[in-house]
């Protein structure tokens, strides 16, 4: 894997409440919530409206000729190290913030699902007119080598910015500019090969939009602004997307009970996925076909039982990683039923991964996520070093 660095735009330190969960990871209420802040990168990642993209624009135009975001001091890696609590135990998870090489495609940087056309388009469009990537990929590398390198450069020193994040987690920033630890950063991941835990929309946007570009564009363009770890990390965690249906589809228990073992049950627990509809169903395939359990229940649920095309995946459904969700949503009485998806066993998914397979749309949750507005990587600072 090819990997850089650059020199990013970032927030002024004085500016808080400026960071937010990925785009695709906000709901409609904490996106109000963040928006409450004039400052905050939600003003980019998700503009509103047919002039939407021109507004953040002018957005980002204004922030940089105002001070508000500003350009390191020079080519630096980005150390982040994200603090948080599992199992009441601290767990201190290491990664970079950098460039990495995705177009020209060479088998080193690895996408595990399946992406919907128009969710590419809607990035394609946003990042090609502002003319900047908003928010890191998270890649996850199979060797184990990066953290503990990382841990030794980074103990004993003062971070550079640190942020309270979502769900208690704290964000520590190191800008690291030594030319040796930086070569020493390249070199211990040239020989690796990454997996895409996030933001497929976008690595996939990026690809098009390099694809069609040249010169010093097209340099830009190849390389995705990315968020690295190893995948054995304790901090790596991963977990199910669940699905919402709207009510254009109806919750048919004697259809799906051709295809599943249901069981009423009381509680979201086990392994195994859980239908709500205002009622609890624990369901197991009737059929072990499929080594994984997404695949069985985007054929034989949504598919055969329901009758949902790809196009209805794409727009006649929700997907949240907060089961909570998916019960208000239900209650709501504007959507149908919801499936609650089990967490991954780590190393049955990185079998899976290995073998190159490609899963459907929305199939893993890796978290903790990368906040946005950690760093922006413009293609007009890009063509001014």
């Amino acid at each position: 894997m090819e990997v850089r660095a650059f020199r990013p735009l970032i927030y002024r330190k004085e500016i808080d409440g400026m960071i937010s969960p990925p785009f695709d990871a906000i709901t409609p209420k904490q996106e109000i919530e963040l928006k409450r802040n004039p400052y905050n990168i939600t003003y980019l990642t998700l503009p509103k409206g047919k002039d939407g993209v021109e507004h953040a624009r002018v957005i980002l135009d204004n922030w940089i000729e105002n001070g508000v975001l500003i350009r390191t001091e020079r080519e630096c890696i980005i150390v982040l190290k994200q603090t948080f609590y599992l199992d009441k135990r601290q767990i201190n998870r290491y990664g970079i913030i950098a460039r990495v090489r995705i177009f020209p495609e060479n088998n080193d940087v690895i996408p595990h699902e399946r992406t919907f056309e128009e969710f590419v388009r809607d990035r394609e469009v946003l990042m090609d007119g502002i003319g900047c990537q908003l928010e890191p990929i998270f890649l996850v590398t199979i060797k184990n080598d990066l953290p503990q390198y990382l841990k030794s450069i980074t103990d004993g020193i003062r971070e550079d910015n640190s942020y309270a994040g979502p769900e208690g987690v704290e964000n520590h920033v190191y800008y690291i500019y030594d030319h040796k630890e930086i070569q020493r950063i390249i070199n211990i991941l040239k020989n690796d090969v990454v997996i895409v835990a996030d933001g497929h929309h976008r690595l996939q946007a990026t690809k098009n939009i390099a694809s069609k570009k040249t010169g010093r564009e097209k340099e830009f363009w190849s390389y995705a602004m990315s968020y690295i770890t190893s995948i054995h990390e304790e901090g790596v965690l991963i977990g199910g997307v669940h699905r919402v249906v709207s009510s254009k589809f109806k919750f048919d228990p004697e259809k799906i009970s051709r295809y599943f073992h249901m069981d009423q049950c009381d509680s979201i627990s086990g392994s195994d996925p859980v239908i709500y509809d205002g009622h609890f169903y624990c369901i197991k395939p009737k059929e072990n076909v499929y080594d994984n359990t997404i695949d069985a229940i985007n054929d034989f649920l949504f598919s055969k039982a329901i009758g949902m095309s790809m196009i209805d995946l794409e727009r006649e459904t929700i997907y949240t990683h907060d089961y909570s969700e998916v019960i208000k949503l239900v209650d709501s009485g504007s959507f149908s039923f919801g499936v609650i998806m089990p967490d991954w066993n780590k190393d049955h998914l990185i079998r899976l991964l290995l073998s190159r397979r490609m899963l459907p749309q929305k199939s893993t949750y890796f978290y903790p996520k990368i906040p946005s507005g950690i760093s922006i990587d413009s293609i007009a600072e890009f063509e001014d070093s």
